[in-house]
């Protein structure tokens, strides 16, 4: 079952992919309590969604060998921590830009 967020004629719904790529909006506590709707739609009338909006995004950095390896680096003795903003979150088939 894979549950998804997207958003349909200006409005941020959740719903399951069901067979035959149909989604069931769901509404309710997606991790607790929600309930099947009868709305259904089509892959073409929705836009994905990241499954969710943090507000900030933590990170760990160089913590296995083969990263750090690759960077050139060596393993920090301390986690190496760092944030990243809420914009870095992106949907499914959504562009990635790489800003120089």
């Amino acid at each position: 079952m894979k549950y998804l967020r997207f958003l349909q004629e200006g409005n941020v719904r959740y719903g399951l992919l069901e067979k035959d790529n149909v989604i069931r909006e769901v509404v309710g506590d997606i991790f607790n309590n929600h309930k099947n709707t009868e709305n259904i739609y089509s892959l073409p009338e929705i836009t994905f969604l990241p499954p969710c909006m943090p507000t900030k995004i933590i990170a760990v950095g160089l913590n296995y060998f083969d990263h750090a390896n690759e960077l050139k680096m060596k393993i920090p003795d301390e986690p190496l921590i760092f944030m990243k903003p809420p914009s870095a979150v992106i949907a499914h088939n959504e562009k990635i830009f790489i800003l120089k």
